[in-house]
C-alpha cells in the first residue's frame, strides 16, 4: 500500500471512531451520562496581587479547644470580586519596565552583577494612560496640570488644594481609653510639623465613649500639615462597611449582617488593627487625589528627617515599605510593624490584602473566627503581615527605620542610635591628678556633662548642615552602592524555620528567612544598612547590605597616640523615628509638656531617664539619675 492509500485509510477509520461515539454519548458529549459532571467549578476571577495556586486547607484550633479544617484559598463566587488587570490572564501586551538608560541613576533597584535580572512582567491596565517611565506601571497616573482638582465643599478636614502635594499621608485612628493626656503627644506632632513635605491624617473617634460621642479639642493647631477629622462612630463604622461590601459586592442582606459584625467588633480592636491596610480607601474622600503613598504610623514616637532617612529613589519601585528594625540574627523576622509602615496609594494594592482567607468573601468575615484574637491583637503584624509576604505578588522594600539602640538622640531634625555609646566618658574630659585616665563618668553623665552637650550639639548642628538627603537627585544619598552585596533568600514558615524562634502571636502566621550575607557585616548585620525586597511581583526575594552612613563623635580631648574610629569612639547613626515602646513603661518616665524646639535635644537612656537640653547645651528638663563619679572615691 502506497503512502496516499495508508493516509486515506486512517482519515476513514477516524471517522467511523468519530461518528459511533457521537452516537453513544450524544451531542452534548461524555458528561450527559454523568449528572455531576454537567457543571464546572466557579472560575475564580483573576485579581490583581493575588497569588495563583489550588486550595490549601489547613486545621484551625478554636480557643475553648475545639477544631475545624478551613479552606485557606476558597474558590470565590464570579461575584464576590470584578476581575482587575493581572499579570496572570489579560489579552493586552504586557508593559516591561526597561532597564535604566546611562544617565538613569546607578542605584536602581536592580540585581548586582552576577545575578539574573528579571523583568517587571506586572501589565497595565488598560483604561489608564501610560505612565512616566520613572513610575511603577500599576501607579496612579500624575494629575494633568489642565485639569482642576476636585473640591471638598463643607467637608471637615479637608486637603487643602493649593499647597503642593505630600510625599506621604500618615493615617492614624486616634481613639483614647483613658481621659489622660499622653507625654509623648506634644513631641510626635511636632516631629510631623517639622516635616512639611509629608502630611498627617488624625481621624479622632470616641470609641469608648469619654466625650459622650463627641472628640477632643484640636490636638496639633498651628501645625498645618496635621489635619484632624472628628467622625462619629456610626460613621466610622459605616465607611468601613461601605468599602468591604463595594469589594465583596454585598446583598441587602449581607451588608446588613456585615455592618452588625463590624460594630460587634470594634470595641476589642483596641489598637485599630482590623482593617489597616484599607485605610486609604476606607477614608479616601480625605486623601489628595495627588497623593502616591501613605502610610500608617504610632503616636508614641518621633519622626526624623524624613528626606534623609526615607529611601525616596526608590519610592516608585515597591508596592509597600516595611520600616523595620535593624537586627543582628541570623534568622530574620519580616513582619508589618504597626508603628511604621508606607504603601503605594492604589486600589489594587489594597485589594490583593484579600487574600488573607478571614476577609476573602462575606462567608468567610462571618463564619471563620475573627483575626482579632483574645491573646493577640496586633492582626497588621501577623494575619496581614502574612498574607503580603506569602499569599500576595506585592512588591515590597523592608529598610531600616528604627532606632533600637540603648541611648538615643531625638531631635526635630533628625533621630539617631547611638552606637557604643559606652566610649563616651573616654576622652571627654582632661585626667584628673588622681588618675592618668578621665574614664571617670558614667555613660549617662557623659552625655550629659556640659563638655558632653557641647560635642553632641556641635556633631548635629554640623550634621544638619552637612548630610545629604536620600534620593537620586545631584548631591543625594542614594540608598544602593557599588559596595552593596546581595543575594537571593527564601521566605519561609515552616517547623523547622520556627524551632528556636519566638514571636508574639500563632507562629503560623510567622514568616522568616535565613540570611546568607549577614555574617559578613558588622555585628552579624545589625550594624549595617539591610534591606530585604522583591522587586517584581511574584518575582524572587533578595536581601542586600549597604555601609551605613555615620557620624562620629570626637574626642574633646584626644589621647596622644590614639587614632579614634567607630571601634573605639560613639557614633551617631540616623533613622527614620524612634519608637518610645519601652519606655513609656519605664518607672522614670516623664517629659516636659511643651514639645522640643528648634535646636532642642531629647537624649534619653533606657533604663534611667531623659534629659532635654536646648540649642546653647543649657539643661531643660530631666527625669532619673546622671550621675558624675566623684573622681576620689574611683580606685583604678
Amino acid at each position: 500500500m502506497n503512502r496516499r492509500s495508508r493516509r486515506g485509510a486512517l482519515v476513514a477509520a477516524l471517522v467511523l471512531v468519530g461518528g459511533a461515539t457521537l452516537l453513544f454519548t450524544g451531542p452534548v458529549g461524555i458528561s450527559s451520562l454523568y449528572g455531576d459532571l454537567e457543571e464546572s467549578e466557579p472560575v475564580r476571577p483573576t485579581v490583581v496581587g493575588l497569588k495563583s495556586g489550588p486550595a490549601r486547607y489547613e486545621q484551625v484550633d478554636y480557643h475553648d479547644g475545639s477544631w475545624d479544617e478551613l479552606d485557606l484559598n476558597p474558590p470565590v463566587p464570579p461575584d464576590m470580586l470584578r476581575p482587575l488587570p493581572s499579570k496572570f490572564d489579560i489579552d493586552v501586551p504586557p508593559v516591561v519596565v526597561q532597564p535604566p538608560s546611562s544617565s538613569s541613576p546607578s542605584n536602581a533597584a536592580k540585581p548586582p552583577e552576577g545575578l539574573e535580572s528579571v523583568a517587571d512582567d506586572t501589565l497595565e491596565s488598560p483604561t489608564l494612560p501610560s505612565t512616566p517611565s520613572s513610575s511603577h506601571p500599576l501607579d496612579i497616573p500624575p494629575l494633568e496640570s489642565d485639569d482642576p482638582l476636585p473640591t471638598y465643599p463643607n467637608l471637615d478636614g479637608a486637603p487643602d488644594l493649593s499647597t503642593p502635594a505630600p510625599r506621604i499621608t500618615f493615617i492614624v485612628i486616634w481613639s483614647p481609653r483613658l481621659d489622660t493626656t499622653d507625654p509623648y503627644l506634644p513631641n510626635f506632632f511636632a516631629s510631623i510639623g517639622a516635616n512639611p513635605s509629608i502630611e498627617l491624617l488624625l481621624i479622632k473617634i470616641d470609641k469608648y465613649g469619654l466625650k459622650d460621642g463627641g472628640c477632643e479639642l484640636p490636638r496639633a493647631s498651628g501645625i498645618s500639615n496635621v489635619r484632624e477629622v472628628c467622625l462619629g462612630m456610626e460613621e466610622y463604622l459605616d465607611l468601613h462597611v461601605q468599602y468591604l461590601c463595594e469589594v465583596w459586592g454585598c446583598s441587602k442582606d449581607e451588608k446588613e449582617n456585615v455592618a452588625r459584625l463590624v460594630e460587634e467588633r470594634a470595641e476589642g480592636d483596641r489598637y485599630n488593627s482590623a482593617y489597616r491596610p484599607f485605610r486609604a480607601e476606607v477614608f479616601k474622600k480625605w486623601m489628595r487625589p495627588d497623593v502616591h503613598l501613605w502610610g500608617w504610623c504610632d503616636l508614641d514616637m518621633m519622626l526624623g528627617n524624613v528626606e534623609r532617612a526615607f529611601p525616596w529613589d526608590l519610592s516608585s519601585e515597591f508596592d509597600v515599605y516595611v520600616g523595620a528594625a535593624p537586627s543582628e540574627r541570623s534568622k530574620v523576622h519580616m513582619f508589618m510593624p504597626g508603628h511604621m509602615v508606607v504603601f503605594r496609594k492604589s486600589p489594587d494594592v489594597a485589594r490583593a490584602f484579600f487574600a488573607l482567607p478571614e476577609i476573602q468573601n462575606v462567608h468567610n468575615f462571618a463564619t471563620m473566627p475573627w483575626i482579632i484574637r483574645p491573646n493577640w491583637a496586633g492582626c497588621e503584624e501577623a494575619e496581614y503581615s502574612h498574607t503580603l509576604f506569602m499569599l500576595t505578588d506585592l512588591t515590597f522594600l523592608r529598610f531600616d527605620a528604627m532606632v533600637t539602640t540603648w541611648h538615643h538622640l531625638s531631635t526635630l531634625n533628625g533621630v539617631y542610635g547611638i552606637e557604643l555609646s559606652h566610649w563616651m566618658p573616654h576622652s571627654l574630659l582632661p585626667s584628673s591628678p588622681a588618675s592618668d585616665s578621665d574614664d571617670l563618668l558614667t555613660t549617662d553623665g557623659a552625655f550629659t556633662h556640659p563638655a558632653g552637650r557641647a560635642i553632641v550639639n556641635s556633631v548635629l548642628k554640623e550634621r544638619a548642615q552637612t548630610a545629604p538627603k536620600r534620593g537620586s537627585g545631584e548631591g543625594e544619598r542614594k540608598s544602593f552602592s557599588g559596595m552593596g552585596e546581595e543575594m537571593e533568600v527564601v521566605l519561609r514558615n515552616d517547623k523547622e524555620m520556627m524551632s528556636d524562634f519566638v514571636v508574639w502571636f500563632d507562629e503560623r502566621y510567622a514568616v522568616l528567612y535565613e540570611s546568607p550575607l549577614g555574617h559578613r557585616w558588622d555585628n552579624n548585620g545589625q550594624q549595617a544598612n539591610r534591606y530585604t525586597m522583591r522587586r517584581t511581583r511574584g518575582g524572587p526575594v533578595f536581601e542586600r547590605f549597604e555601609p551605613v552612613d555615620f557620624t562620629l563623635i570626637p574626642a574633646t580631648v584626644p589621647h596622644e597616640g590614639w587614632a579614634y574610629s567607630q571601634g573605639n569612639r560613639p557614633w551617631l547613626r540616623e533613622y527614620m523615628y524612634n519608637h518610645y515602646q519601652g519606655e513609656k513603661y519605664a518607672p522614670w518616665y516623664a517629659l516636659p509638656e511643651q514639645p522640643l524646639a528648634k535646636g532642642d535635644v531629647l537624649y534619653i537612656s533606657k533604663d534611667s531617664g531623659a534629659h532635654v537640653w536646648d540649642g546653647e547645651g543649657k539643661m531643660l528638663f530631666q527625669t532619673g539619675e546622671a550621675t558624675v563619679k566623684t573622681p576620689m572615691m574611683e580606685e583604678r
